[in-house]
């Protein structure tokens, strides 16, 4: 620690020891606007994890029987990270926020980017989280999309095409089986380009986000980059995620071989890239749960595939 000698002398002449000298909040920016901005991986990670801190409160507050624990790895998120702060990454594009840890790391990464996000925002602790990040990061770049994401995302396409944009970068986290996997990844892959990189999350699930990656992986569709795990439950990169004790009176009384069950489970994610876009892909129409695939894109020809 340093040690500071007295009397201090103050004003213009004054010489301040480092540690008191050094100016980190932005004075002129528009008022209500963030005044400290990260800089540095370093930086930005300890920004994210306090940010974190403030959402798991607030899940915590709002729906505690609903609140867990590490719906984002500390690997993941650092790679993730790495990704969005690329130059050329404007636009986030994520399926699946729920409790808003990584549409929030993204941002605070990256301060130029965008971020739209399909979620069915239908938890206790959903409104108040929205409404956080929107204070925080503004609506100009957080934009929010309500209810399922077969229902939402095709008008959402459409509008981007349209308008010549794309996504830089994608995270799909949404539904876990295959079916929601499939759908999600076949309707984003119009707004995919060259140097885009896909994220799916939970490939530990099989069949679910696992299986449709591997077939994609398969048939040319998405190369896979690169591969995290699925790694073992209960280790250094996938720890067990937590609820309340059961000694506290908000939560919900599981049993131990239920706690098992829901909070550990083989767990990875994968950075994959869309090959041969346009034609090769073709154009995605509804998803699932009621709405038919229409025509020849790729989301009818991998319906008829996977149940082939």
């Amino acid at each position: 620690m340093e040690q500071l000698a007295f009397p201090l002398q103050t004003g213009r002449a004054a010489r301040l020891p480092p540690s008191l000298a050094r100016h980190r909040l932005l004075d002129h920016v528009r008022l209500g606007s963030p005044r400290f901005v990260p800089t540095g991986e370093p930086e930005v990670l300890k920004s994210i994890f306090a940010t974190w801190n403030l959402l798991d409160a607030f899940m915590y507050q709002h729906d505690a029987n609903r609140y867990q624990t590490g719906y984002l790895r500390e690997i993941q998120v650092r790679r993730m990270v790495q990704l969005v702060r690329a130059p050329h990454v404007k636009t986030y594009c994520e399926v699946g926020m729920n409790g808003g840890h990584s549409v929030s790391a993204m941002l605070l990464a990256n301060q130029n980017v965008t971020a739209h996000v399909f979620d069915l925002f239908k938890w206790k602790y959903s409104t108040p989280v929205v409404s956080l990040l929107n204070m925080t990061f503004s609506p100009e770049r957080f934009d929010v999309h309500a209810g399922y994401s077969w229902n939402t995302l095709p008008d959402f396409v459409k509008r981007f095409r349209r308008e010549g944009r794309t996504c830089d970068l994608i995270l799909v986290d949404g539904g876990h089986s295959a079916r929601a996997a499939r759908s999600d990844i076949t309707m984003l892959a119009p707004l995919a380009n060259a140097r885009t990189k896909l994220i799916v999350d939970d490939i530990g699930v099989n069949p679910g986000p696992g299986s449709v990656l591997k077939k994609l992986n398969e048939t040319g569709k998405l190369v896979i980059e690169e591969l995290y795990g699925p790694y073992e439950k209960d280790t250094m990169h996938n720890p067990c995620m937590r609820r309340a004790r059961d000694d506290d009176t908000r939560a919900p009384k599981l049993s131990d071989a239920n706690l098992r069950l829901v909070l550990c489970h083989h767990w990875g994610f994968a950075v994959s890239r869309f090959a041969n876009l346009g034609q090769h892909w073709g154009g995605a129409g509804r998803g699932h749960g009621g709405h038919k695939h229409k025509g020849g894109g790729i989301a009818a020809r991998l319906e008829r595939e996977d149940t082939s």
